[in-house]
C-alpha cells in the first residue's frame, strides 16, 4: 500500500416540490445561485432533479465528519435564498408515500 488512506464522499440530494412532491428540475438554477467556493463542490450527473455534493479529499473520518456538515450547511443555506426555499431534499421513494398522506387528510 502506498501513501496514507484517503476518504471521498459524495451525496445526492433529490430534490421535490414539498407542495406535491413531484421531482423539481432546478439543479441548474441552484448551481447558478451558489458562490464559486460552493459551485466547485456541486453538480449533477444525468437528471436535473438530483444535485450532488462532494467533499475535499479527507486524511480521516473526523475531518470528512466535519466536511460533510459544512457542505450540507452550505446546501441549506443556498436552499434558502430566492424561491428555493419552497423546495425541499426528500428521497423519491417518499413521493408516493407523500401523495397518500395528503388525499388521506
Amino acid at each position: 500500500m502506498k501513501g496514507p488512506l484517503t476518504l471521498g464522499v459524495e451525496e445526492e440530494y433529490q430534490i421535490c416540490d414539498p407542495s406535491t412532491g413531484d421531482l423539481a428540475p432546478i439543479v441548474d438554477q441552484l448551481l447558478e445561485a451558489a458562490p464559486s467556493e460552493l459551485r466547485d463542490q456541486l453538480g449533477y450527473e444525468l437528471l436535473h432533479t438530483v444535485l450532488e455534493g462532494d467533499i475535499p479529499v479527507a486524511s480521516g473520518v473526523d475531518e470528512a465528519v466535519e466536511s460533510v456538515r459544512q457542505l450540507r450547511c452550505s446546501i441549506i443555506a443556498l436552499a434558502e435564498i430566492g424561491d428555493f426555499r419552497r423546495f425541499s431534499q426528500c428521497p423519491a421513494a417518499f413521493r408516493h408515500a407523500m401523495r397518500v398522506a395528503r388525499r388521506q387528510e
